[in-house]
């Protein structure tokens, strides 16, 4: 799944070792057969803070990315997060829009990785 999020060529954003930590999650989405449709990952950012590094769905507009998120937040929940931040193109109109449906708002990031004019931060508080 990692391969098709990032396509040929691609340095990823996040280690194997970051998502497979205890503080990390990877999920993929299946159709009833086992065929992986759809995938997401978070890390750890900051104390309290997770960020998410992929989300993926090849079927647009199916409901996959949501309940692949969806299943994020509640993993994030149960790992100790209070807050999942997303950084994202500032160009990125699906992305921006998904994410705002999805209840992300404007945020600042807390991680020293993370550059404020690289990108868009997204964050929610997750319960």
């Amino acid at each position: 799944m990692q391969a098709l999020y990032l396509g040929t060529g691609e340095q990823s954003r996040f280690s194997h070792g970051d998502i497979s930590s205890a503080r990390g999650r990877f999920l993929i989405a299946r159709t009833a057969k086992g065929e992986a449709v759809g995938c997401g990952a978070f890390k750890r950012l900051d104390f309290g803070v997770a960020e998410l590094v992929c989300i993926y769905s090849r079927m647009p507009n199916a409901g996959i990315g949501r309940a692949v998120l969806t299943g994020l937040e509640s993993n994030a929940a149960k790992a100790g997060y209070h807050t999942l931040m997303v950084d994202m193109s500032r160009t990125s109109r699906l992305g921006k829009r998904f994410f705002w449906r999805m209840g992300f708002e404007p945020a600042f990031s807390t991680g020293a990785d993370l550059q404020a004019d690289q990108g868009l931060f997204l964050g929610k508080k997750v319960v």
